[in-house]
């Protein structure tokens, strides 16, 4: 038997059947186009979220190497002032006694 192509149900089916048939396929007809509108401005939604993370993720790869510069010269100056801070005190004196 043929077969309805989209309730999937025989086309020979009583009157009353087709008018069941008739309805539903009316009723899906008018509901896909508004999920459709939907789906559609959802889609948009996420096509303009993705392409702002694009562009932050790419600020973010343009930011990591001066970051890692200056990671690099904070250690390099922590470092140094730890040395300093390890060394003895100078021995200094006045070279003249105050005189009071």
């Amino acid at each position: 038997p043929q077969i309805h192509f989209r309730t999937h149900l025989p086309l020979n089916l009583q009157k009353q059947d087709h008018a069941k048939i008739d309805s539903y396929t009316t009723s899906v007809d008018v509901a896909a186009p508004d999920v459709e509108v939907r789906l559609r401005e959802q889609i948009a939604k996420l096509k303009k979220t993705v392409a702002n993370k694009n562009k932050e993720l790419s600020q973010i790869k343009e930011d990591v190497p001066a970051l890692v510069r200056a990671v690099s010269l904070l250690t390099a100056e922590n470092a140094e002032l730890r040395d300093l801070l390890e060394m003895p005190a100078a021995n200094v004196g006045p070279l003249r006694p105050d005189e009071h």
